[in-house]
């Protein structure tokens, strides 16, 4: 390791620490909105699909989607639900799995390999797939309200009928927190909590609704984010609470009518073991 590399690696380690405490985000944050290319289209009553587009942001090209649904969504016979692959197939696309499901918008969910979920998947209240440590999950209960706590592998998340694993946290109460020691995540995790690169993450804001948001890296089309960036920009966007999703290669961000909007970076669609889905009842 170099010198410099040494002292970068010093000083995100650093970050990495203060962050783990909590640290509290003036609200309005200023996040350098000049010169940004922005787009905005409701999906569906309470749905609506963003893209930005940062020629600089913590460094770099930055392009990101978000898709948000609203509380009012669910009064238009509208939800949230984790989509699966056909069975007997232990991974399908994004898109494959949203067209099947007739989804408004979807986003690949937690981590996976060699045929398995390494994250919770929990699809009509049966568990497909368990968190292999204590990580933060999101969880949809009955009656519709969003929840995110760290969930074992032994818990089944009981007030959840749909839920996704994933992990570290970002944001908790409105502070960015990214507890890497406690979730198991490390630089060699694969996670990369330190490097850039495309991510996935789910938000919470005070009004309920959730953010789905992916940030395309390792290509023209964006730099990327290091986990710290990705939790900073969620309090941009509003979030109270906010986790990571599986990143890399797998982040994907369909939206009907339009197919895969970001930019994968594999240059295709990489076959996912989960996807979490804005779909009709």
């Amino acid at each position: 390791m170099t010198i410099r590399s040494f002292a970068r690696f010093s000083s995100l380690a650093v970050l990495a620490f203060v962050a783990s405490l909590g640290v509290p985000v003036a609200p309005g944050a200023a996040h350098a909105e000049e010169g940004v290319a922005a787009t905005r289209r409701e999906l569906a009553p309470g749905v609506l699909h963003r893209t930005r587009v940062y020629q600089s942001l913590f460094g770099g090209k930055q392009t990101v989607n978000i898709v948000e649904l609203a509380p009012r969504a669910g009064a238009a016979g509208l939800e949230l639900r984790m989509l699966l692959p056909a069975e007997g197939r232990p991974t399908a696309r994004v898109s494959a799995m949203a067209r099947a499901a007739g989804a408004v918008a979807a986003v690949n969910g937690g981590y996976f390999g060699g045929g398995f979920n390494y994250s919770l998947v929990k699809s009509g209240g049966r568990i497909v797939g368990r968190n292999v440590y204590p990580r933060t999950s999101l969880g949809v209960t009955p009656m519709g309200r969003l929840v995110m706590r760290v969930v074992p592998s032994s818990d089944p998340f009981a007030e959840a009928v749909e839920a996704v694993g994933g992990g570290p946290r970002l944001v908790a109460a409105g502070r960015i927190r990214v507890p890497l020691q406690e979730e198991h995540v490390t630089q060699a995790s694969g996670i990369g909590p330190f490097t850039t690169g495309p991510r996935t993450a789910a938000g919470i804001t005070p009004a309920g609704t959730l953010l789905l948001v992916t940030v395309d890296g390792r290509s023209r089309h964006g730099r990327g984010m290091t986990l710290h960036e990705l939790a900073r920009y969620l309090t941009w966007l509003g979030a109270k609470d906010a986790m990571n999703l599986d990143g890399g290669g797998s982040t994907t961000c369909f939206v009907a009518g339009e197919g895969v909007v970001n930019y994968p970076s594999d240059g295709r669609e990489r076959p996912v073991g989960a996807a979490l889905a804005i779909v009709r009842r």
